[in-house]
């Protein structure tokens, strides 16, 4: 039965030189350009790494945000497939390791690369290694109309000793280029040795001085996102890959997919990322329209960059809607651990529209979870940390031992002296109250016993704290940090425009937690309509993966889902029923989306291609009790969304 259960590369003033008609620009790297027809280094060298022949290999992944496609038959440096991908700036080709492969000894990266229509192609790429940490990058320009191998030292990339990741990028909007054999070489490198000319002499210039340290870093970060981009209209190509995205709205079932249903509503920034400026009126906005069918690989329209920050927004299109983003690496605060985010704290958005972040360990992830006054279904997990802006007002929830509502052993909201401790009674001078463009940057610290939520004023170097302390201790010490918008019928509030919050340089420190990946289903499952769908109905959705990998975990959402009726098979296996954690009516079934996660066995996976056949199983007893959207009971039939298999 199914279980459900960086630091900155550093940089030097750029050298040249010119070798066969190519110019090679490195950044603390000397990166040797040869013809594509030179062999490549062959040795039974244990640190011999190969990345990609046709596939992804040694434990490797993709995790680019830029598009891509690893399976090309276009055209092959050698065998018969390639990477085709379409970089552009704020945009990574990006490969992790999830396996944290040790590379000790090896000598080079090597990796052939065809420009396709592009008359030159100047790529930067660097390496992670098992601790994340990111070394020297490199920068190599290459000209010309056929495949061109390179190989880069890796005592010039920071000489890793394991290998965590590796990335490509551009600042250039290229067009398609192809990139092939990608491997790290043993022994010493065979590259003839190249003697630089004398560095070109400096711009007239002065050297600026090195930033002071920030004395309100705490330390390291382990995670970094500061979703850079300045585009000229609101982008979704932009925002990163590393991240997952997952919209849930609370819908009539004959309603969950059907296009151009939900009803649009104002974003801020405008068509071209302009405002939201308080002095312009009316203020700078863009339509988006939602739907129930975002996804890591394809986010939902109320996502988006710009101004070198990231949007997450949600108007009123339902009774209740909850969007949630999380950066698919956890955070781990066992010794004590530092969380920071910024973010726009302008009063406008009611008790009826806010966010919230939420801590959960990774195998108790619920998407759509909401307070037990919403109007939805699927309600926090067992384990949680939830901290809530609402009504600008601080709010901190931590669980444990039961599914809320119960097992609360925090649920508290910052007073003042007679009321709540609004931020506009705190500090009326606040410019951020009425200026959505102002962002501020919380800083929660978890320590034991205590939690300890402190927001930046209008003084950038005075945080004010809320401090809570946490009886017992925290209930866990590592987990998921999801970052929340809800939307409950906000008009009922006279919420017509306050549906953006603006996010960014999300950041977490504490020892080091490998990311995982995900990959995502070509599909939803429908198997609803407005009444009772046949029994023994099923559809096919395929996931495509790279490798099978360890401690693989399928991932998503069900609607409607009765107790036994939700079977499921993989590559033609079993069909098994998804057993949840909990079923809200009746201990039976759930009328809303619920999320589920349930450990896969590897060996019921495949490279490439896998089959998930979901059909609607036997109708339990139970199912006839309770009451359902227009009588007695619960129909037959179920849907399932954001199905994902995450690695790592």
């Amino acid at each position: 039965m199914w279980k459900t259960s960086n630091l900155p590369a550093v940089t030097k003033p750029p050298t040249r030189w010119r070798r066969c008609g190519v110019i090679i620009t490195s950044l603390l790297a000397a990166v040797l350009v040869l013809p594509a027809s030179s062999p490549h280094a062959q040795a039974a060298d244990p640190a011999e790494v190969g990345i990609y022949d046709d596939v992804l290999r040694d434990g490797f992944t993709n995790w680019s945000s830029a598009p891509s496609d690893l399976a090309s038959t276009e055209r092959a440096e050698s065998g018969s497939q390639s990477i085709w991908t379409d970089l552009g700036p704020g945009q990574r080709l990006f490969f992790g390791n999830y396996v944290r492969t040790d590379i000790g000894g090896a000598a080079a990266l090597t990796f052939a690369v065809h420009p396709g229509d592009n008359a030159s192609v100047s790529l930067q790429m660097g390496i992670r290694d098992a601790q994340g940490v990111e070394g020297p990058s490199a920068t190599v320009t290459v000209n010309g109309d056929d495949w061109t191998q390179v190989e880069v030292p890796l005592a010039d990339l920071g000489s890793p000793t394991t290998i965590g990741a590796i990335w490509w990028e551009s600042s250039d909007d290229l067009s398609p280029i192809w990139i092939d054999e990608i491997r790290i070489e043993p022994g010493t490198s065979t590259s003839p040795p190249v003697t630089p000319p004398e560095p070109e002499p400096p711009v007239d210039e002065p050297t600026p001085d090195p930033p002071a340290p920030d004395p309100q870093t705490p330390g390291t970060w382990t995670f970094e996102e500061t979703f850079d981009g300045d585009p000229g209209a609101p982008s979704q190509d932009l925002l990163p890959r590393t991240f997952d995205y997952m919209v849930t709205h609370r819908t009539h079932p004959q309603d969950q997919f059907v296009e151009n249903f939900y009803p649009t509503y104002l974003a801020d920034h405008g068509p071209g990322c302009q405002g939201p400026n308080p002095a312009i009126s009316p203020l700078p906005s863009h339509i988006v329209q939602t739907t129930q069918e975002s996804t890591g690989a394809d986010p939902d329209p109320s996502f988006f960059i710009c101004k070198d920050h990231m949007m997450s927004s949600m108007g009123e299109v339902d009774a209740y809607s909850v969007s949630a983003f999380w950066p698919r690496q956890e955070f781990n605060f066992a010794s004590g651990g530092t969380l920071e985010f910024d973010v726009n704290i302008n009063e406008g958005h009611t008790f009826r529209h806010w966010w919230e972040v939420m801590i959960v360990p990774r195998d108790q992830l619920r998407y759509g979870a909401g307070p037990i006054d919403s109007a939805i279904d699927e309600t926090y997990p067992e384990d949680r940390i939830v901290l809530t802006w609402r009504r600008n007002v601080r709010g901190v929830k931590i669980g444990t031992g039961a599914i809320a509502p119960d097992g609360w052993i925090v649920n508290a909201e910052q007073r003042g002296q007679y009321d709540w401790a609004y931020w506009g009674d705190l500090h009326p001078e606040d410019p951020a109250l009425s200026d959505r463009r102002i962002r501020r940057t919380m800083r929660v610290t978890l320590d034991g016993d205590q939690l300890v939520w402190a927001i930046q004023t209008e003084d950038p170097e005075v945080f004010d704290e809320y401090a809570v302390d946490v009886p017992g201790g925290l209930p866990f010490d590592q987990g998921v940090v999801l970052f929340k918008t809800h939307s409950y019928t906000p008009a009922k509030d006279a919420n017509t425009e306050f549906y953006s919050f603006h996010w960014d340089n999300i950041r977490f420190d504490g020892p080091y937690v490998a990311p995982y990946a995900s990959h995502w289903a070509s599909d939803v499952v429908d198997l609803q309509s407005n009444g009772d769908h046949p029994i023994g109905d099923s559809e096919t959705v395929t996931i495509d993966l790279p490798s099978t990998g360890p401690s693989p975990v399928l991932s998503g959402q069900l609607h409607q889902p009765i107790r036994g009726q939700v079977l499921l098979s993989i590559n033609g296996g079993p069909s098994e029923p998804v057993v949840l954690p909990d079923y809200v009516t009746g201990d039976c079934w759930s009328k809303d989306w619920t999320s589920f996660q349930i450990d896969l066995d590897p060996a019921q996976l495949r490279t490439g291609e896998n089959t998930l056949t979901w059909t609607v199983g036997p109708r339990p007893d139970c199912a006839d009790q309770g009451i359902g959207f227009d009588g007695p009971g619960a129909w037959d039939g179920f849907a399932a969304k954001a199905l994902h298999i995450q690695l790592g």
